[in-house]
């Protein structure tokens, strides 16, 4: 199971950090950020323009790890995390996925916490970032660091469960990671149930397929889709054989 969601987890970052670097990211000299704080970021706090402070934040935090930046790389990565912390506080969807993004090596602590704010906003304010599809990764990250940790604490376990139900999207992975959140929970049929669900769900060749393939709990609804397992069967749908 850890094996699994490890892996998913992986392929979520990998997701991740391509939508930072598809938006591409400016590397700024000293005198280059002087000009920028002054201008856009200034306007853009002057205006609670979120979209450019985070822009603007992730352009910083890239410069503060780039070999061609000779100033103070601590204290500019120290500044971007700020705006960005600001932006997530004010609950502006890039910016709360980022610092989960960028904090789930390093502080899972912070960025489970990063995590559950935007869920609690996006459950008690019903706001249209249920559609938005950095959230959706970001619940699925969250999810993700709550099954690795092996937490058997209810409250965790619920929260959870509740972040996936909302989502507006549902497709395999989703109730997956329901299954393995019951089954922490000890509930083993509706678990049964939910990977069951998940199973039928996935699409040949990803890693909930596999796993399905070789787990002897689920239940063959689709006599179609049952695992061949004799080698020397023709896999041709008019000659199906096990």
């Amino acid at each position: 199971m850890n094996r699994i969601i490890k892996t998913a987890l992986l392929c979520l970052l990998f997701i991740s950090s391509s939508v930072f670097a598809e938006q591409g990211t400016k590397i700024y000299t000293e005198a280059e950020l002087q000009n920028v704080r002054m201008s856009f970021l200034k306007s853009a706090i002057d205006n609670n323009d979120y979209a450019t402070q985070t822009s603007l934040a992730v352009s910083f935090y890239a410069t503060s790890k780039s070999n061609q930046y000779k100033g103070d790389r601590k204290a500019l990565r120290n500044e971007s995390l700020q705006i960005l912390s600001k932006c997530a506080s004010a609950h502006y969807v890039p910016a709360s996925f980022f610092l989960i993004t960028n904090f789930l090596r390093t502080n899972v602590t912070y960025a489970q916490k990063v995590a559950r704010e935007l869920i609690l906003y996006a459950e008690n304010d019903k706001h249209d970032i249920l559609y938005d599809p950095n959230y959706y990764s970001s619940v699925m990250l969250y999810v993700s660091t709550i099954l690795d940790s092996g937490t058997k604490d209810p409250k965790t376990l619920n929260f959870a469960i509740n972040a996936l139900e909302a989502l507006p999207q549902k497709n395999a992975k989703t109730s997956f990671y329901t299954a393995f959140l019951f089954k922490n929970l000890g509930s083993y049929s509706i678990a049964s149930s939910y990977l069951n669900d998940a199973c039928h769900k996935a699409k040949p060749g990803g890693n909930i397929y596999k796993y399905c393939a070789q787990s002897s709990n689920v239940d063959r609804v689709d006599q179609l889709v049952n695992k061949v397992e004799n080698s020397k069967c023709v896999k041709d749908i008019s000659r199906r054989c096990k």
